[in-house]
Order: C-alpha cells, then structure tokens, then sequence
C-alpha cells in the first residue's frame, strides 16, 4: 500500500509527541512492506529529500508570499505543500496530522477524489481552538467534513469531539515500542518519584506533584522526586518555594534526554498530573519499565492504566494526588507488580498497534 503523510514538523528538527508517533508510525509500516513518503517542512534553507528508517521524507519550505500577503504563519503556509503533495503522489491513502496539513489535502481531494484520513493528536477543546487559533479552527471544520476518516488518540478525546464539534471519530491510539524499557529493575536505596513531562507546561501542573510531594515527604524520608523535561523550571521553583527546605533538597530536575530507559529502571513510581492530556505516552513508558503510573482522571490517560498497574485521582486535588502516589508506592512493592505493569504496556505495543492501522487503511483505500 502506498501513503502519503503529512506533517509541518518532524525529525531530527523536532522531536515531540505527534513527531514521535508519525515516526515510529512510518517506520513499522514501512516494515511491513508499505510504501510511505512523509512530506514535512524544512526549518531553514531550501528543500530535500532523505531516506529515514526504512521511508522517504521530503523537507519542504513553505512558500513565503502567503505570509507576506495573507499574514499566514509559516506552519499555515504548510497547507500549500500538503496541497501539492497530495495533487502528485500516486498514494493509495492521503493522511494528515495538523490542521494546516489537512486542510491542504482536504482542497485537493474535492478535486483529485482520494480517501483522506485526518488525526488529530491534541485535546479537541473547541473553544480554545476558535478563540486561540482562528484560522486553523476553520480549517479544521472544513477538513473534518471532508475526510472520510478522523482519528483520536483516546475515548476522552472522542466524547469531546463528538459533542463540541458533531463529529463520530475513530479511536486510534498509537504504539510503543516497549522492549525500549525493558531494562532490569534497578535498586539505588531510595524510592525515587519520576515525572516526565515539559516543565514550563501549565497544562502538566507540576505544581501539583510537587506539593503532593511535599505532603508525602515527611513521613516518607527516602523518598525522592525527580522531574525530567524541557523547559524554564520557573513553575517548579515557585512550588518549590511554598515547601520546606528540606522538602525541596529532596526534588531534582533534569533536561531531558534520549535514554530515559535506566532513568525508569531506577524509579519507583511514574506520575503524569496534567489536564487535558490527549494521551499520555510516558504513561505507557512508566508501566513498560515496570513501575506503577499515577495520572490525573482528566484526558486520555486514565484509559492506559487497570487496577494493579495505575492509579488516577482528581485532577489538581493535590492531597488526592498524595494519596494515589502513597497507593502507588505500595503497588510497587507488591511481588507481581512489576509484571503486571509490563504486560499493561504490551498491549500497545506497536507490533499490535500497526495492525489496526493496517485495518484502517484498507478500510478506506
């Protein structure tokens, strides 16, 4: 089967969560015998084509003269090469991932009828949409009616869209490729609390887990908490400010970095305390490396965890947070735990994972 992917940022220039899933996307079908370009844009300079784990990738500079005339950003630009890209490619099956990109395929596929599936990877707030992104609110509206196929990442995701915007989507979530984590457990003496998420993200409240923190810490004096991302640590340090000295010698953050794995294998619990997570893919990465995961109950990250391998609370409770991180350290210390936790992740595992992509695609090519 032939595909054609878009994107208006990918690697090695960026790295993150929609980079990261369209990568790995690519590369497992591209295993399997499938043929996939993914068209992206160039950071700087003009553009080129590359091979990448197995498919092509096409670097392109969106054309200037629509953000000189028009006041268009560069990545709304984007919507003239997904346009172009989708007029000449042979592809069996047209599929974008940002607004910019799918309205662009959208146009074209009124004209050159193709099957034309859009995902959409973040949080469906409408709302925030129209008042924030405008033009790329509207286009989304005018994509979403056309394609033959939306997706989201999780059930929550999906009751959002279908009641703010009328729309029935496919519930899609992506892979992992777990045996990435599947490092022996590892004992440093103490108990370690690990967050992986963007520090400068309002939305991760990290400040939430911090003062949770603060709540467990005096009367759990080898516990330790470590937060792992990128980002000014401004909203760690006015947590931080509001704990204990010797609470916050006890918190450690880190830039993040490519080999997370032994960072997880030395942990004791994971926890992702943001709201409207569209999915959570630590989450996954927590329970692959074998340690229990504590999420908040708003998005789709509840859905990733079962009892014996997660726990959820009440989004920005604080003290609910303490008490779930207090459940999760005792998990962690029952025998099959561990186990439980892996085998949880392994059922999004991408060698699972890609054949109901497979599915999709053959449903609509």
């Amino acid at each position: 089967m032939r595909l054609l992917y878009t994107l208006p940022d990918f690697w090695p220039h960026v790295r993150r969560g929609s980079e990261r899933i369209v990568h790995d996307l690519s590369m497992v079908m591209a295993a399997r015998g499938h043929d996939i370009r993914l068209v992206t844009r160039a950071p700087e300079g003009g553009g080129h084509d590359a091979r990448m784990d197995g498919f092509d990738v096409a670097y392109r500079r969106p054309p200037r003269w629509p953000q000189r005339l028009l006041g268009w950003e560069s990545i709304e630009a984007f919507a003239l090469n997904a346009a172009a890209a989708a007029a000449r490619s042979p592809a069996d099956v047209l599929h974008a991932f940002y607004p910019s990109d799918a309205f662009g395929m959208a146009a074209v596929t009124r004209v050159r009828r193709r099957p034309f599936i859009l995902s959409w990877h973040g949080y469906p707030d409408r709302a925030w949409w129209r008042e924030a992104q405008p033009r790329l609110h509207r286009w989304f509206e005018y994509s979403m009616a056309r394609a033959d196929c939306v997706t989201v990442m999780a059930e929550r995701s999906a009751e959002r869209m279908r009641e703010d915007w009328g729309i029935d989507p496919l519930v899609m979530p992506p892979g992992l490729f777990t045996e990435d984590y599947a490092l022996p457990r590892a004992n440093p003496g103490h108990r370690t609390i690990v967050c992986a998420a963007a520090l400068d993200d309002h939305r991760k409240k990290v400040a939430v887990l911090v003062r949770a923190f603060g709540l467990l810490a005096p009367r759990e004096p080898d516990l330790r908490l470590l937060l792992v991302g990128p980002g000014e640590t401004t909203l760690v340090d006015a947590a931080l400010a509001q704990e204990t000295e010797a609470v916050a010698d006890r918190v450690t953050c880190l830039p993040p970095t490519a080999e997370m794995a032994p960072i997880y294998a030395s942990a004791t619990v994971g926890a992702l305390t943001s709201y409207q997570e569209a999915y959570g893919m630590v989450v996954l990465e927590y329970m692959a490396s074998g340690m229990p995961a504590v999420v908040s109950d708003d998005g789709g990250s509840p859905e990733l965890i079962t009892p014996g391998a997660g726990v959820a609370f009440e989004e920005g409770n604080a003290e609910a947070c303490a008490a779930a991180l207090e459940e999760a350290l005792r998990l962690a210390e029952l025998p099959g735990t561990e186990e439980a936790c892996r085998r949880q992740a392994r059922r999004y595992d991408w060698s699972e994972r890609v054949l109901a992509y497979e599915a999709m695609y053959r449903a609509h090519a």
